[in-house]
């Protein structure tokens, strides 16, 4: 082997990557992952461990798009590799961000597997997100959970003619894109959730065990009511997600049971907001009161028989 092929060992025009970063979280962060955490630590600071480079220029890098830049931040932030913070110019408008490469904490508890690695300082949990593994637990909380429906988006953005699978969601917190394949946003660290998208499912399996698995609660009814209304509304035994659990039982709380079937079954096909306005409107709640009035009153016919009762005299009058 000719020697004028050995790159130059020298220290100048180098950057590094800890070993961990490759071994411990190469698979979880994928091929984007290693670019772009790369290519922070070709611009970072060798002292303080910082750099700002706009996603335009690490796109531009690595050769890539800049919404591809974005989830990929988002990813090396949500398995501790790296921070940022928004910055401001003279001006008061955003500029690129201030990232701050930390410490990878090491997955193993090995010995090092070359002497260049440093043993491992602790042993950390494992980050990875996809939830059909049962030995990972899911990222850390940024900026709370964005729960996007495939089919709302579809339908608000139907005039733009793009593919379903090409939409995506803005975030309600800090306003970026959510495309169907992240599940962690790339600014605000928010977790991000996608029902009725074949994509997303692919990558992170069933979404409403994702959120059962990410809150740390069972999102299934309890009682014969919140059985009724799942039924109703989710085809199935449980709540689609927790909003939507806490307002039912909210609802639940509040007015009478009778009341809520009446509606719910006005309501089924119309979704759960029409339930929860009709529920919520003062008219309704006073007709329904004052029909249950009338029907205690004396001289109302209260003794016709109902339910199983006239289906067995119907049945002894055909035998008779």
């Amino acid at each position: 082997m000719a020697k004028d092929a050995v790159r130059d060992g020298r220290t100048r025009n180098r950057f590094f990557v800890d070993n961990t970063v490759i071994r411990d979280y190469g698979k979880d962060i994928g091929v984007y992952g290693i670019a772009v955490y790369s290519a922070l630590c070709m611009h970072a600071d060798l002292q303080d461990q910082t750099c700002y480079p706009s996603h335009a220029t690490i796109a531009a890098e690595i050769g890539c798009g800049v919404t591809k830049v974005k989830e990929t931040l988002g990813v090396l932030k949500s398995y501790g590799l790296i921070d940022w913070e928004q910055r401001r110019d003279d001006s008061g408008g955003q500029t690129s961000n201030l990232y701050v490469l930390l410490d990878p904490p090491s997955r193993v508890a090995t010995t090092p597997q070359s002497p260049g690695d440093d043993p491992p300082s602790r042993v950390a949990a494992t980050n990875n997100t996809h939830i059909n593994n049962p030995h990972i637990t899911l990222p850390p909380i940024g900026g709370g959970v964005v729960v996007h429906d495939l089919d709302e988006v579809a339908f608000h953005l139907e005039h733009t003619g793009r593919r379903k699978s090409d939409l995506e969601a803005q975030c309600p917190h800090c306003g970026a894109g959510h495309t169907q394949e992240t599940n962690v946003c790339p600014d605000c660290g928010a977790h991000v959730v996608w029902l009725n998208s074949p994509t997303w499912k692919k990558r992170y399996g069933d979404p409403k065990a994702y959120l059962r698995e990410l809150r740390g609660e069972d999102l299934k009814a309890v009682g014969p009511l919140e059985v009724e209304f799942c039924r109703t509304f989710n085809y199935g035994t449980e709540f689609a997600n927790r909003t939507q659990q806490r307002e039912f039982r909210r609802l639940a709380n509040k007015y009478p049971a009778g009341y809520l079937q009446e509606l719910m079954v006005w309501a089924n096909g119309k979704g759960f907001q029409a339930l929860k306005g009709a529920v919520e409107n003062p008219d309704n709640l006073t007709r329904w009161q004052n029909k249950q009035y009338e029907e205690t009153q004396p001289g109302a016919d209260n003794d016709q028989p109902s339910g199983w009762e006239l289906q067995a005299l119907q049945a002894a009058r055909e035998k008779g």
